[in-house]
């Protein structure tokens, strides 16, 4: 796979990504959290969401709106599990959007292994550092996160902004939207960030066909979770800031 890479990137792009993904984890990691100041009751199709507002210590970069653990889909669990993504259910009250969900079930690149020493040595401290936060894993893990730039509540109208979508990379078998904090993007470029946990490994993509006469028929679980998410974005992320008419995806690593 780093072989393949290499052919399809000069190796000093692949450098430079690496350590771009590391000054971002480094970043998010320098970010703490003291008092939470919420933000405005923002209402979306399936019930209300309360974020909260994250100042940062730099004058260039303005403070943002944060909403982490939204639900894009009825959780896939008992007769859910390998089926299509469903919508989410409705829900009453207001859902208080400030912690991360649990990543999905995954399975992790063995670090030890004497093959990894082809790879950029950033990419292996980036993975050292993902492991661990990557182990309170559930089933019941369709969420996404918001970072949207700071609406002035005095007005009466919404600042719309661009929107970035954040599919992470992992080989479809192990990573979580969690680890990309897009709070710093969305400040110093006046983008509504989005990042999403979707199915992986065996959950997302199994392959069930056990007779070899037919074609393969993969059940790819988890670009329906993909797919249900730019959908909910579509439907929901107006009031967040975000222009759904203005929607960039960015990926890697799948």
């Amino acid at each position: 796979m780093e072989r393949e890479c290499r052919k399809k990137f000069p190796f000093d792009e692949v450098k430079l990504i690496n350590r771009l993904f590391l000054i971002v984890f480094l970043i998010s990691c320098l970010e703490t959290d003291g008092g939470k100041i919420y933000t405005r009751v923002i209402s979306t199709r399936y019930g209300q969401i309360q974020g909260f507002i994250r100042p940062f210590g730099q004058r260039q970069l303005k403070p943002v709106e944060v909403y982490l653990g939204i639900p894009y889909a009825t959780p896939p669990l008992g007769t859910n599990r390998f089926s299509p993504t469903r919508t989410p259910s409705p829900w009453s009250g207001v859902h208080t959007a400030d912690k991360f969900s649990p990543p999905c079930p995954q399975k992790f690149p063995d670090i030890r292994n004497g093959s990894l020493e082809s790879l950029a040595m950033e990419r292996v401290i980036l993975m050292k550092h993902y492991i661990p936060l990557l182990t309170n894993h559930s089933e019941d893990c369709l969420y996404l996160n918001i970072y949207a730039p700071l609406q002035d509540t005095s007005s009466e109208t919404i600042k719309t902004h661009p929107v970035l979508v954040i599919i992470h990379g992992g080989s479809y078998s192990w990573n979580s939207g969690n680890m990309y904090d897009g709070g710093v993007l969305a400040s110093y470029s006046n983008t509504v960030v989005i990042t999403l946990n979707y199915r992986l490994g065996v959950l997302g993509f199994l392959n069930a066909n056990k007779n070899p006469t037919r074609s393969a028929r993969v059940a790819n679980y988890g670009l329906m979770d993909q797919i249900a998410a730019l959908h909910w974005i579509q439907q929901n992320i107006a009031p967040f800031g975000g222009d759904p008419e203005n929607v960039t995806l960015l990926g890697h690593g799948t």
